[in-house]
């Protein structure tokens, strides 16, 4: 997490790559500060590797709403995440009332603004009638 508040997370399939001593003095040649953090041959201790096939979730916690958003690298998927709301709901207003992000929109149907969403779950612990589910 930043100074900021922001924070990104990734997961995926990382592949080692050959020619290890070559890249990795690519990557400290190109980034030239990481010499400080590696002094001297401390660097032999590192694999340089790619990440193919993941997902990547940015969440800017600095921000009222907070914002989420989801991406993906190559052949990744990004799975259904956070709660929803189905049909069963009776539009009580209790979930509206409980979630810290106000991102509930009350209609026919309920449903959650999902890039504004914490996924804290408070508001499936308050429905009445458990029409709230994790997706």
């Amino acid at each position: 997490m930043n100074s900021v508040y922001q924070m990104v997370r990734l997961q995926g399939r990382s592949i080692r790559l050959s020619q290890q001593e070559y890249w990795i003095h690519r990557i400290f040649d190109e980034n030239p500060s990481m010499k400080d953090v590696y002094p001297g041959n401390s660097f032999s201790i590192l694999d340089a590797f790619v990440v193919c096939d993941a997902q990547l979730e940015f969440f800017d916690l600095g921000r009222q709403p907070i914002e989420r958003r989801y991406f993906t690298i190559g052949e990744a998927s990004m799975p259904k995440k956070g709660f929803m709301i189905q049909e069963s709901c009776i539009q009580c207003g209790s979930c509206i009332r409980h979630c810290p992000q106000q991102c509930i929109v009350c209609g026919e149907p309920c449903h959650i603004r999902q890039n504004n969403c914490l996924h804290c779950g408070l508001c499936a612990e308050v429905c009445p009638v458990h029409a709230i589910i994790r997706r």
